[in-house]
């Protein structure tokens, strides 16, 4: 059971005790955002605060928390019911299923919001250059922007975590067995596939079943996607390799937006803002050497960042307004 900081935290774990590994993660998260300077006790006392994608809803529980007069959170995926059962009672919380164009569409919000918070939004945002602007609609003057975004160059940046994860170290580490070293090859590695197709049907199907190939298992799609920077480095056979739609690029059902750090940095200057802060958070696997050459030309910086924490003030309305 994680460290409680209030009374209201442990009248919502009583209520929804499967919420308490997510409210000590992001326990800590806050915590080193807040040592780190990025976020100060007064950018939350008496504001109020916009938890944009908020999931679960923890961060904006946090906010109230440590401080914050009033919180708004929304989601497009929100399971409001069940955030309503374990944080409904708090009366300056509340959550909506609404996305952020429509929520910005109403235009009595604007410049109503002291902080908007986005915990590993942005790189989902298929429409990120016009969607930053919104929020900077609905900060105050000077208002506080912090996100943090999930950098697609680095090791995993696809998502592809049945595959790929964080490990220790910080670095990514294969999550299945290496079924190409072993004696019986594909047979090595079946339970953790049918593990992937059950939980994230989306990365691995009967279709991908077919496509072993344990006589050359460099050829294998099973192997490709056990290594670091597989979406980068299977660029030409792309398709092939991850079929589903999630993992294409700007299609309704694209899961990434596959910004660069540069492009990160550019959008959220052009939609109005002053950059404060910029920490970008690095991964310990070392990048193939090919990956920095041409034709792919990436920096070292592009391929081991694998978060970046934006901490921004809006400065002006962006263009258009």
């Amino acid at each position: 059971m994680p460290v409680l900081n209030s009374p209201i935290a442990r009248e919502v774990l009583e209520k929804a005790p499967g919420l308490a590994h997510m409210y000590e993660r992001y326990t800590a998260q806050l915590d080193r955002l807040m040592a780190q300077g990025h976020l100060k006790p007064a950018d939350l006392a008496g504001k109020r605060v916009l938890d944009w994608e908020c999931g679960a809803g923890i961060f904006a529980l946090l906010f109230i928390e440590r401080g914050a007069g009033a919180c708004e959170a929304i989601d497009s995926w929100l399971q409001v019911e069940d955030c309503q059962k374990a944080m409904g009672h708090i009366p300056n919380l509340r959550f909506e299923k609404m996305g952020i164009v429509d929520y910005a569409g109403d235009s009595s919000r604007h410049g109503s919001f002291d902080f908007i918070f986005a915990n590993t939004v942005t790189e989902h945002m298929l429409d990120l250059p016009r969607q930053l602007p919104l929020i900077g609609r609905l900060l105050k003057p000077g208002g506080l922007f912090i996100t943090n975004h999930d950098n697609y160059y680095q090791p995993v940046g696809s998502h592809d975590h049945g595959f790929l994860n964080y490990g220790d170290g910080p670095a990514i580490v294969r999550q299945g067995p290496a079924c190409w070293d072993a004696p019986d090859k594909c047979a090595a590695s079946a339970q953790h596939r049918a593990g992937v197709k059950e939980k994230l049907w989306w990365t691995w199907t009967d279709e991908m079943e077919k496509r072993l190939t344990p006589e050359d298992c460099t050829r294998c799609p099973y192997f490709k996607r056990s290594q670091p920077w597989a979406h980068l480095t299977c660029q030409g056979e792309f398709r092939e390799v991850f079929p589903h739609v999630a993992f294409t690029t700007g299609f309704a059902k694209s899961s990434l937006n596959k910004v660069t750090p540069f492009q990160l940095k550019q959008f959220v200057i052009e939609a109005g803002f002053d950059i404060a802060g910029w920490q970008t958070n690095k991964i310990k696997n070392e990048p193939p050497p090919h990956l920095m050459a041409p034709p792919f030309n990436f920096s070292r910086d592009d391929l081991t960042t694998c978060t970046i924490t934006v901490v921004a003030r809006k400065a002006f309305c962006p263009y258009g307004e």
